[in-house]
């Protein structure tokens, strides 16, 4: 990679398309290689000067599609007029700022329809994509009016529908689907999960094409590789037919619980991804009434099991247990 000049003062510098090309009156190096690509996620159509990892090809109709729904552009995250701050995120006239210190800043313009990308020169583009896919997009997605559960999602061979997993970090998620991939399933969405009420019910999407995993027994802040899904087992989006609360190391045996709708709502807003982004934006009061419409048309469930069962998740076990339940006579809604 070329050693990039000409940064701002801050350290940041446009990692343009062009090798050297003028951006508001400044000339900035490159810092990222040329990219201009047409993808799939979050059930969006992007046009993307940045790689983002798991998303799916555009396929041949949306190639002739003109107008795409998000673009994601390098440059231009300065912000005006700061209206407020939350951790890393700052509001401004022109948008939502997120910053990763050390890494780069990400600006979401209000209406979700861009978000700008400048690195810290010399920072690799997968460290950048990244940040790109757990921060950037869902905010994005937010300020667009969905909801962002922070959860994976997937559909097994017969079923109709999807399930969401949610719970906390080291709960078993990732390594749940990835059994789940084993089984013959399709990935939907792998850590951010976007709902959306239509037609056909409450249909959520994410990014479907890779799984970030650690390392058996590896620490909850291990770092994580990723692997790649097999595009026939990828799915843009499906309706959601379930969401299920992983709880390991809270019983002594496998026992399965549904929600009332109360105790459902009160789950789904515990794992909201990256939920100071609607608050910051003002947005999290009028989306209440929609995060009550999926607890009451998408049935959620407890799945308490011992601690010791999460070494089934690698084997498949779990996941086999997983499909048995699904299959019962309203089993998990599906």
């Amino acid at each position: 990679m070329t050693q990039p000049h000409g940064a701002y003062s801050s350290g940041y510098c446009c990692v343009t398309v062009a090798a050297l090309r003028p951006l508001k009156g400044r000339l900035l190096y490159n810092c990222l290689p040329d990219m201009n690509l047409l993808c799939r996620a979050f059930g969006l159509l992007i046009n993307t000067e940045l790689p983002i990892p798991g998303a799916l090809p555009a396929d041949d109709s949306a190639q002739d599609q003109k107008s795409p729904d998000l673009l994601v552009l390098y440059g231009g995250t300065q912000i005006t007029e700061e209206r407020g701050h939350s951790g890393p995120y700052r509001s401004g006239r022109e948008g939502l700022l997120f910053e990763k210190t050390g890494v780069a800043r990400f600006l979401c313009d209000w209406e979700g329809r861009c978000v700008h990308v400048e690195a810290l020169c010399g920072v690799v583009p997968d460290l950048v994509a990244q940040y790109l896919i757990a921060t950037a997009l869902p905010a994005a997605l937010w300020l667009r009016g969905a909801l962002m559960l922070h959860a994976g999602a997937a559909v097994l061979p017969a079923w109709d529908g999807a399930v969401a997993v949610v719970g906390a970090s080291g709960a078993g998620k990732s390594t749940l689907l990835q059994g789940l991939v084993r089984a013959g399933g399709q990935i939907v969405a792998e850590d951010s999960c976007c709902l959306r009420r239509q037609d056909t019910g409450i249909q959520a999407s994410g990014l479907a094409g890779c799984l970030h995993l650690r390392a058996t027994g590896e620490p909850l802040d291990a770092e994580r590789s990723m692997f790649a899904v097999p595009p026939s087992q990828c799915r843009s989006s499906a309706v959601l037919k379930s969401i299920v609360l992983l709880e390991p190391g809270r019983a002594e045996e496998v026992f399965w619980k549904k929600m009332s709708a109360p105790e459902a709502l009160v789950t789904l807003l515990r794992h909201r991804h990256r939920p100071r982004v609607p608050d910051l934006a003002g947005l999290s009061a009028g989306l209440l009434p929609k995060w009550g419409d999926v607890a009451r048309a998408v049935p959620v469930y407890s799945w308490k099991f011992p601690r010791t069962s999460l070494s089934y998740f690698a084997d498949g076990h779990i996941a086999a247990a997983f499909a048995d339940f699904a299959a019962q006579d309203g089993g998990l809604g599906l």
